[in-house]
């Protein structure tokens, strides 16, 4: 639990940075808020893999996730 606590504080991080980047940052400030949005959701792509893999029949239907990776 402790584990999943410290993920939603560093995505909640991640977003509020990004989200002052987009909002109020310079062109490269923007290039790298959105950036870090990138990496999270290809970090998110990834636990899902990961769990679906690990847990048959718990399968999402959202194959259109790991389209453009």
């Amino acid at each position: 639990m402790e584990a999943l606590m410290i993920d939603v504080v560093q995505d909640i991080e991640t977003l509020e940075s990004a989200l002052i980047g987009i909002e109020e940052g310079a062109s490269d400030e923007k290039r790298c808020a959105m950036e870090s949005l990138r990496r999270m959701l290809k970090t998110k792509r990834k636990v899902l893999r990961e769990f679906e893999s690990q847990a048959p029949g718990h399968q999402f239907e959202m194959e259109f996730l790991y389209d453009d990776e």
